[in-house]
């Protein structure tokens, strides 16, 4: 993850608002957001692919939650809550505060680093094309990364078309997900570093483990790479 995920935010605020709605007891923020989280990732499963990370389907999400909530406590939810639990959906959405919170520290750093080296830099991003490329232009990506691609799923497939007649003993794809980033990549005979993130979705932990594959390295953060540059680039040829 190259950018600071404001999804967690919007939720602690959905969180706070539903469990002082009238009528609603006996449930505390912790066990709303987990209820979200369980309702969202249905959610993605029954939503087709090429529909699934539009920007819509967050919202749906808290709206959801709001009504299964509701449902716990035997009353009728308000359709006027109902509206309001979508809206606070679109504060994972606010640009300003894109711009307040800006990339994950020691990312900009990273991409000057490996520019410097003359590395080929390609973004692949999974999720509703008009909020990413929103995101990346706020946050100036465009100036490290010579071809940026969003797409309705990471797959190895996906991987092979966007590497296309790159010699893929020598790409190695970087990212904060084992599910999402680094099995596709190994599916599709590249390399992968993968560096966890502080929580980890639970749609994104659904898995068999890291690939113990020669060609992968786990990294604490990724200001690492800069340090283990060379044992990164061995592992690749």
């Amino acid at each position: 993850m190259l950018i600071q995920d404001d999804y967690a935010e919007a939720i602690r605020v959905f969180a706070q608002w539903a469990r002082h709605r009238p009528g609603i007891v006996t449930i505390d923020a912790d066990a709303i957001m987990k209820l979200q989280e369980d309702i969202d990732v249905r959610l993605v499963e029954q939503t087709p692919v090429e529909k699934r990370w539009l920007k819509e389907r967050f919202p749906r999400s808290l709206q959801l939650t709001y009504r299964a909530i509701c449902e716990r406590n035997r009353i009728v939810p308000d359709e006027r809550d109902l509206e309001q639990a979508y809206q606070l959906g679109f504060l994972a959405y606010n640009e300003e505060r894109w711009k307040q919170r800006g990339l994950v520290p020691d990312v900009a750093e990273t991409l000057d680093f490996l520019v410097a080296q003359d590395d080929e830099l390609l973004l692949m991003s999974k999720g509703d094309e008009r909020l990413q490329n929103r995101k990346f232009e706020i946050n100036g990506l465009y100036k490290w990364f010579g071809e940026i691609h969003v797409v309705p799923e990471k797959t190895h497939e996906a991987f092979r078309t966007i590497v296309g007649r790159r010699d893929r003993s020598r790409v190695c794809a970087v990212g904060d997900s084992i599910r999402s980033d680094i099995i596709p990549a190994c599916d599709a005979g590249i390399g992968g570093v993968y560096i966890p993130p502080p929580v980890t979705w639970k749609y994104e932990n659904t898995h068999d483990g890291l690939p113990n594959h020669p060609r992968v390295l786990k990294l604490d953060a990724i200001g690492q790479i800069q340090e283990r540059y060379d044992e990164i680039m061995r592992r690749q040829t």
